[in-house]
């Protein structure tokens, strides 16, 4: 066997051989990366170009604000008249309509009306619906409406007959009516019927006037005041007042009253009416016997308490039928109302309340002569009565209501699809991220052969 001698390569020419090994590895990797490169730049750009050049057919939608507004207040009436000059090719679209999307707090009556549209909705709160519609009706118009029938103009009936029989013994009558009260009920009475879920809301009421009538029925004359609140306190104080409105001496009455302040709340009707005066008469004899010094006489003006207004006025006389000179006392009670000595002729003028009409008086009548006397006691009662007043009101109020609350929103769109030819997105796509891969593995092979030099 023969064995080999191992042969012994110097440091340096083995550095030199390894360092060419590298050098031509680093290069082939570099081609490698840069052919690589280009062919994935150029396959991108022919799958561009061809995508481009070859576009397909597709139905892309298409929409056109024909109206629209958020948050906004509506009083009372909206109207808008839409067009639109629709020239597309009947070829070329697809599935033309309107897109309608309403939302309000409270509800509205909302339309759309067109020659060949009719659409009606009542009582909506919330509403979103398409409707296929035609060139020719967008060329013509379509007639767009809300109705609101909470902020608006209002006509309410706040009193819608009432009878009014006053007291007898009052020669007014006073009908009082809250309206803030009976104007936020009606909106409360609304929501109930339309079985709303609103727990509050915030009115604001404004160019109040109230108009109506009143008539007696068998037409007794009488006079009419309107006053607010403040007025009618000073009126039943007996002050200076001032009436929004006033009629006097007339058995029926057709009112108007403008711009009634709302911060008044109330407004009070006062019915003064006419007073007739009674008088009734008597007459009583006192006879006071020759062997008595007085006689005592108990009187009552009244049995009834007489339907009066106001006190009763009351007239006596007392004389003597041969003048012969008596004195006489008149008592309420241990009071002492009226005397008078030595005379033979008093009179006597007193006014007593209602409440004291039918009290006692104890009258005693005094000689100072042996003889007999007759006292002849004349009285005049008078007091003023009403008669019987049956007067028929009828009160309207019309005013301007806005409930802040009350907002809407709303847009009107025209839909349709449209044929166009278009590239296909997907292999734009795909070439997109070809040509960008290619693009970046030739920048790498560029910095890899600038690393080498």
């Amino acid at each position: 066997m023969y064995e080999l001698d191992k042969i012994y390569v110097p440091f340096s020419i083995r550095y030199k051989m390894m360092s060419y090994s590298s050098r031509w590895t680093g290069m082939k990797l570099e081609r490698m990366v840069t052919k690589i490169g280009l062919i994935l730049f150029i396959m991108g750009l022919l799958v561009i170009g061809i995508t481009l050049l070859t576009p397909i057919e597709k139905w892309i939608e298409r929409r056109v604000i024909l109206d629209g507004k958020g948050d906004i207040r509506i009083l009372h009436h909206y109207e808008k008249f839409l067009t639109y000059n629709f020239t597309i090719d009947p070829q070329l679209y697809r599935n033309l309509s309107i897109e309608l999307w309403i939302y309000s707090k409270f509800p509205k009556n909302v339309s759309l009306i067109s020659n060949g549209l009719r659409v009606r909705l009542h009582d909506i709160t919330q509403y979103e619906s398409k409707l296929p519609i035609t060139p020719l009706e967008l060329r013509k118009g379509i007639k767009f409406e809300i109705n609101n029938i909470w902020s608006s103009n209002i006509t309410s009936e706040l009193v819608p007959l009432k009878i009014i029989t006053p007291l007898p013994w009052r020669d007014y009558s006073v009908e009082s009516i809250d309206l803030v009260d009976i104007l936020c009920n009606e909106v409360w009475n609304l929501i109930r019927e339309k079985s709303l879920k609103i727990q509050g809301f915030t009115p604001y009421l404004n160019n109040l006037t109230i108009f109506g009538e009143a008539f007696e029925n068998s037409g007794r004359k009488f006079n009419l005041l309107i006053l607010d609140e403040g007025n009618y306190t000073r009126y039943f104080k007996g002050l200076k007042f001032k009436a929004y409105w006033s009629g006097t001496n007339s058995s029926s009455y057709a009112f108007v009253v403008y711009n009634y302040s709302i911060f008044s709340r109330k407004v009070y009707f006062v019915f003064e009416l006419s007073k007739k005066l009674n008088i009734e008469k008597e007459q009583l004899m006192i006879v006071v016997p020759r062997d008595y010094r007085f006689t005592t006489k108990i009187i009552r003006f009244f049995h009834k308490t007489p339907q009066a207004v106001g006190n009763i006025t009351i007239a006596c006389i007392l004389r003597e039928e041969e003048n012969r000179k008596f004195n006489f006392y008149l008592f309420k009670g241990s009071e002492l109302y009226f005397s008078g000595k030595g005379k033979s002729y008093y009179e006597i003028n007193m006014s007593i309340p209602l409440s004291e009409s039918t009290s006692k008086f104890n009258l005693i009548v005094e000689k100072n002569i042996p003889e007999e006397i007759r006292v002849s006691f004349e009285t005049t009662k008078s007091w003023y009565i009403v008669p019987k007043y049956e007067i028929l009101l009828k009160v309207f109020a019309n005013y301007f209501r806005i409930i802040l609350e009350d907002k809407t929103s709303y847009y009107i769109v025209l839909l349709w699809e449209e044929k166009v030819k278009k590239p296909l997105d997907e292999l734009l796509s795909v070439g997109e991220i070809i040509t960008i891969l290619g693009a970046f593995l030739l920048l790498v092979g560029r910095s890899m052969r600038k690393s080498k030099s």
